[in-house]
């Protein structure tokens, strides 16, 4: 969809709480380790430090195939009942 279509979806059915914060923002469309490319493959180096890329870039291969491996074994389950992997993870930390 182009970018006048992804906006008037926004406005239609998101909260218009979620907001964004410039007049014309870019639409990302996929990321690879540290870059970000816009709908017309632009590329753009994410220097923005968001939520866990800041660490590993965007879809880094050996995060993808640990997640892609984990969805194959089992994607969610809640914490009331047991599962290994939560606390192999707390006892890590």
């Amino acid at each position: 969809p182009s970018v006048e279509e992804v906006e008037a979806m926004r406005k239609a059915y998101m909260n218009p709480g979620i907001f964004h914060y410039y007049k014309k923002p870019l639409m990302i469309v996929e990321g690879k380790m540290q870059y970000l490319y816009d709908e017309k493959g632009r590329k753009y180096l994410d220097a923005f430090g968001g939520i866990v890329t800041v660490s590993v870039g965007h879809c880094h291969p050996d995060v993808v195939r640990a997640t892609n491996d984990q969805n194959n074994l089992l994607q969610h389950t809640t914490t009331i009942y047991m599962n290994p992997k939560v606390a192999d993870y707390c006892k890590m930390l």
